[in-house]
């Protein structure tokens, strides 16, 4: 769910900042930096939750290595020139950090814009699969990742081995 001003202040961040690859709202689910605590109990309150974020936050983001992309923006020419999600990740899962580790690797940065802001309800996507059918899935994804960049992969706020 989205409240005002949510995609507006995503296209400000890139339209100020050329070295941006990929950028993403906060949000109340999602397992990385990107996660913020919230507050409201309904769809009106979340408005007015994110209302406020937008003028407490204005024009304010932070660094984050790999950008979710249950909600990203990016600029066109940049996917286009760079490349778009690699087909091999199937279902999903995996292809944000690919996407982002791609970028990355051609000098673009990645940030959380801390005003703006989508309401996330995790998993709703994968919700059809069973728990085999998802993890079966997530260790071939992985395996794909680790296979194509030659490291291992570790949860957003893990500590990074050499």
């Amino acid at each position: 769910m989205v409240g005002p001003g949510w995609l507006s202040r995503l296209v400000a961040h890139l339209e100020v900042d050329p070295t941006l690859g990929l950028l993403c709202p906060v949000t109340n689910a999602i397992g990385n930096d990107a996660k913020i605590a919230v507050d409201y109990d309904s769809f009106d309150a979340m408005e007015a939750f994110t209302h406020a974020r937008l003028f407490e936050h204005p024009g304010k983001r932070r660094p984050i290595e790999t950008v979710a992309l249950f909600c990203a923006a990016a600029r066109r020419e940049t996917l286009e020139r760079e490349g778009f999600l690699d087909e091999r990740y199937a279902v999903g899962m995996f292809e944000d950090d690919d996407l982002s580790r791609t970028l990355a690797a051609r000098g673009l940065a990645h940030a959380i814009a801390l005003d703006s802001f989508v309401h996330h309800v995790g998993q709703a996507s994968f919700a059809r699969l069973t728990d085999a059918e998802y993890l079966s899935v997530w260790r071939a994804n992985r395996k794909r990742f680790e296979d194509k960049w030659g490291v291992r992969w570790t949860p957003p706020g893990a500590p990074r081995g050499a």
